[in-house]
């Protein structure tokens, strides 16, 4: 069964300096939505400093990822393009690549601090 899937709200700056900064505001809507056929949510309890793969169950690939994490990790991705990306992820992560799979994805911690992460993987 398919599943709509939304990601909406925006990301600003505001200047520190108040309404004197000659610093512009900025400002981005996001308002994305798409159907997805299927979806997994999975948390990663890293307790070892070796690189811990996630594992996709049914889905073969997966086109949407968002990671929140309780302490800095390094993340790899691999893609159907073949090459594997390693990401520093400090907090959060979102990713929707419509046109490639990612085919793999694993997580290394920082030495010696447990760490949760809880990675949402959905496929287009």
């Amino acid at each position: 069964m398919s599943d709509q899937f939304s990601l909406s709200g925006s990301w600003s700056t505001t200047p520190l300096g108040g309404s004197t900064s000659l610093e512009p505001v900025l400002t981005t809507s996001i308002n994305e939505s798409t159907t997805i056929d299927r979806k997994m949510n999975v948390l990663v309890v890293l307790t070892v400093d070796t690189a811990i793969s996630v594992a996709f169950g049914s889905l073969a690939g997966v086109n949407i990822i968002i990671v929140k994490s309780d302490a800095k990790v390094k993340m790899k991705l691999t893609s159907s393009d073949g090459a594997a990306q390693t990401i520093p992820v400090d907090s959060v992560f979102l990713l929707i690549c419509e046109s490639s799979d990612i085919t793999a994805i694993d997580f290394t911690r920082e030495p010696g601090i447990d760490t949760n992460v809880n990675v949402f993987l959905a496929k287009i």
